[in-house]
């Protein structure tokens, strides 16, 4: 792994600086914070694609989205952070809808990639999984040792 002191001696991440990045989601809790690293590291351009713009459960707006970009030899990375989220709740009273609708925009997006020629997809994903007496507002440390309720994946 490189350092951030190995990173900077010579002007800047250069893999990150050739780079054209769409991160998906990259407007929410994880992908905002992805992108804050990304801007720190150089990175020559970064596309946060909205869902106003592009629904990416919709391949013709995934289509767009690359078309829009310009997928070249600059060497494009798609990092993959969106997602249909609503918490526990929220997920057990439509768990199927959550599912598909995350499925297929992660199946779309990365077929689409492919067939664009994108360098690189990295797919991420989280769950969210709480014990089944939780408090609304609760340390994360309070749960270590209570048994856990279904997740919402």
């Amino acid at each position: 792994m490189i350092s951030d002191k190995e990173s900077t001696e010579n002007g800047g991440f250069s893999f990150w600086s050739d780079s054209k990045v769409i991160v998906t989601g990259g407007a929410g809790f994880l992908g905002s914070y992805v992108v804050e690293k990304l801007k720190q590291r150089g990175t020559g351009k970064i596309i946060v694609p909205r869902k106003e713009n592009y629904d990416l459960t919709d391949v013709q707006a995934i289509q767009r989205l690359f078309r829009d970009v310009d997928i070249d030899d600059r060497g494009t990375i798609v990092l993959h952070l969106a997602a249909l989220v609503g918490g526990i709740e929220a997920n057990r009273a439509r768990p199927a809808d959550y599912f598909y609708e995350n499925l297929i925009m992660g199946v779309q997006l990365m077929h689409e990639a492919w067939k664009f020629g994108v360098d690189k997809f990295v797919a991420i994903g989280s769950i969210c999984a709480y014990p089944k007496r939780s408090e609304e507002h609760t340390s994360e440390l309070s749960h270590m040792s209570e048994s856990r309720m279904p997740s919402s994946a």
